[in-house]
């Protein structure tokens, strides 16, 4: 039962949820990178586990989902360069004046590296739980 694996493939989603639950404008933000980076990561996983459990690619390792939540990260990291510059960033009160295509760059530049310290540790313990809870091959 693959269920449970992917399940656990988008714990690593959680922080941007969390960053999404603030009442600003970007808030908004974060919910969609979150979805989006949820959605790579169950994705990638199940296209990994299935394509290795047909024997086409090896045993299932941590590695591979690794790698593959890394992916699905750099992709989601795409998807929040999108909406950076769409209007839910660009034009929008920040406090102190409204943002500039400049700070909204900056902004697409900047979270994707502070997240990393909790994503990146996060899809390497989903990736080693995940394999865990996958059954075992008999030979």
């Amino acid at each position: 039962m693959i269920i449970l694996p992917l399940m656990i493939m988008m714990m690593p989603a959680v922080p941007l949820f969390a960053w999404s639950l603030v009442p600003e404008y970007w808030g908004v933000i974060y919910l969609y990178w979150g979805i989006a980076f949820a959605i790579l990561s169950v994705a990638i996983a199940f296209f990994l586990i299935r394509h290795s459990a047909q024997g086409q690619s090896g045993s299932q390792s941590a590695g591979k989902l690794f790698h593959g939540g890394i992916a699905a990260w750099v992709v989601s990291v795409l998807v929040l360069a999108m909406l950076n510059s769409s209007s839910m960033c660009l034009g929008q009160d920040n406090g102190d004046g409204h943002n500039s295509p400049g700070m909204c760059v900056f902004l697409t530049v900047v979270w994707p590296v502070y997240m990393s310290i909790l994503v990146v540790p996060l899809i390497w313990f989903s990736s080693w739980l995940s394999v865990k809870g996958l059954p075992r091959e008999s030979h």
